[in-house]
């Protein structure tokens, strides 16, 4: 985990040093962010942080964590000059380089929320909604359906059927198709990681 912390401290460093080549005005019409001065202002799961050459912050002043930091600054970075196609949704496997991330992603996303909230599908509704999750309506036959704006731009369907008689609990995240214009697989994966991490 230290190993891991680390790497995320070194390409957060270096994602920041190139952050002063970008026209942020531009680049934040183009994300849904907002522009105070030099600063760039991204929510993340509703929760907004202040994006800078200087670091990551949120409002209170403290310090981002390297992961979401290195989210945010590959955000800013990896902006397309357009709006990507958007229609419809799919799962992380179906995202070309996701192959080597798939078995960490399903573990720590849909087996992690399946076996938590297993027979606790209200609870799960309930984690959802403090996290900024609402409801979406969607032709699936599924318990719980609902979308959350991990950022402005990259947005998550969280579909949940609970156990029964048959069978298990079983939880699902999908993605729209132009994520990965927004950020690698990586960085996808830990926004699964992180919203699962904080279903409470």
């Amino acid at each position: 985990m230290e190993r891991k912390t680390k790497i995320f401290e070194t390409t957060y460093r270096d994602y920041l040093a190139r952050l002063p080549q970008q026209d942020l005005p531009a680049v934040a019409e183009r994300l849904g962010a907002t522009m105070a001065g030099e600063e760039m202002t991204i929510p993340f799961f509703t929760r907004p942080y202040r994006v800078s050459a200087n670091g990551i912050y949120d409002l209170s002043g403290n310090q981002a964590n390297f992961a979401v930091s290195v989210v945010l600054c590959q955000y800013i970075l990896r902006c397309p000059d357009k709006p990507p196609p958007d229609s419809g949704w799919v799962s992380f496997r179906d995202f070309k380089n996701a192959g080597p991330l798939m078995g960490n992603f399903a573990a720590n996303t849909h087996r992690l929320i399946a076996q938590r909230f297993s027979g606790r599908s209200q609870q799960l509704d309930i984690a959802c909604r403090t996290l900024g999750g609402q409801t979406e309506e969607s032709d699936l036959s599924y318990d719980l359906s609902l979308r959350f704006d991990a950022l402005p731009r990259v947005p998550i369907f969280l579909l949940f059927n609970d156990k029964d008689s048959e069978f298990p609990a079983q939880c699902n995240l999908l993605f729209k198709p132009s994520a990965e214009y927004y950020l690698d697989m990586e960085c996808l994966s830990i926004i699964g990681t992180f919203l699962a991490g904080n279903l409470n």
